[in-house]
Formats: structure tokens, C-alpha cells, sequence
């Protein structure tokens, strides 16, 4: 349990210190869903853009859409070299915010343009179940 608490102050000292972009290898990184992921063990967040929900997925086609933001985002950031901003807080849910950049350009820029986010300034969640258009 201290252990735990340490590293959790680690961690938000480490995000209130880090002001440019660090290079982190793919290893370090373990993909949650379109938008969150671990770093190191931390639990992120991609600021300035939302994905459907995976595993708390309202709806069949959130789910789906989910898993291809999940999936895209995976391919991403196995195509060159990632680095990550830290954005110097923790949002509402304690995770970290951050930006995240692939061959130096915005992860959420790649994925918003190819339909699996949008633009988001972490608000109110949308309902996905009715703004997604039905697979054919």
C-alpha cells in the first residue's frame, strides 16, 4: 500500500516536471483503448481527442468502433518514433494527460481525421451509440 501511494506521487511529480517531449519506447507502452494507455505502469490519457469505449461500451457498434481506435492506435505507434508531451496535470478520472506523437505529429490528429475520434477538451462524454452511423 506505501509502495503504491510512493509511486503515484512519483508519478505526479515526474508529470508536474516534464514540460518538452520525451522519446518513449513502444515497450513501455500498453494500449488500453483508443485514448488511454498505460506508460510505465501509469494510466493515461490522449488529450484533445475521445475514442469509443471498449470494455464499458454501451452499444455493439461503440464496441467495435472502440476496438478500431484500439487497434489503430496500436499500429500507430509501432510505425516510428513516439514521443509524449506531459500536459502537467491529472484530469478528473486521475489519469495523466498527455500528447502523444508519432513521427512527430499528433496521434489524436491521425486518429480524428480518420473518423475513430473527435475532437475532445475531456467534457462530458457523448453517447456514442447515437452519434456512430451503423456498420454495414
Amino acid at each position: 500500500m506505501i509502495a503504491r501511494r510512493a509511486f503515484a506521487a512519483l508519478a505526479v511529480v515526474l508529470i508536474c516536471s516534464i514540460a518538452s517531449a520525451e522519446p518513449v519506447s513502444v515497450d513501455r507502452i500498453d494500449v488500453r483503448t483508443g485514448d488511454t494507455m498505460y506508460i510505465d505502469g501509469f494510466k493515461t490519457w490522449l488529450e484533445g481527442c475521445d475514442t469509443p469505449e471498449t470494455t464499458e461500451a454501451k452499444c455493439d457498434i461503440e464496441r467495435e468502433r472502440g476496438e478500431l481506435a484500439a487497434a489503430r492506435l496500436r499500429r500507430l505507434i509501432r510505425s516510428g518514433p513516439v514521443d509524449v508531451r506531459w500536459t502537467r496535470r491529472l484530469e478528473r478520472y486521475k489519469r495523466g494527460l498527455i500528447r502523444l506523437y508519432v513521427d512527430k505529429r499528433n496521434v489524436c490528429t491521425t486518429l480524428i481525421e480518420e473518423g475513430l475520434a473527435i475532437r475532445s477538451r475531456g467534457g462530458q462524454r457523448i453517447d456514442w451509440c447515437k452519434e456512430l452511423p451503423a456498420a454495414h
